[in-house]
């Protein structure tokens, strides 16, 4: 009797052994795919994280350089205004000259051109 329960004991030892071995192999197979799983995710995250840091370098670089034309065209405009602005003042200072001499007035034109011959 004694023996027929050390064989049972022993095979219910040797059945749980078995099922602990095939447990610990899922559980292996398991951690494996998992591992494999969160890598592949990573690579993805890590793909897509690049794509927009290189979108978002060009589209500030673009940004960049619209802001620095346009600073320009506004630079140019300002030039462009400024130099009108000068030649009209300059105008209006020869008409006052030539007022306050007693002269009649002409434009600063005809004075020019008179003077040139």
């Amino acid at each position: 009797m004694q023996l027929t329960r050390e064989r049972i004991s022993s095979e219910e030892r040797l059945e749980m052994e078995r099922a602990a071995a095939d447990l610990n192999s899922k559980l292996q197979v398991a951690d494996e795919k998992r591992t494999v799983q969160i890598s592949c995710i990573k690579d993805k995250a890590h793909t897509y994280n690049e794509r927009v840091s290189k979108r978002v370098s060009e589209n500030s670089e673009k940004l960049q350089s619209e802001c620095s034309t346009k600073k320009a065209e506004l630079s140019e405009k300002l030039k462009k205004a400024s130099e009108r602005h000068e030649a009209q003042l300059e105008s209006v200072k020869q008409t006052a000259v030539l007022t306050a001499q007693g002269k009649p007035t002409q434009s600063p034109q005809k004075s020019s051109s008179k003077a040139e011959v």
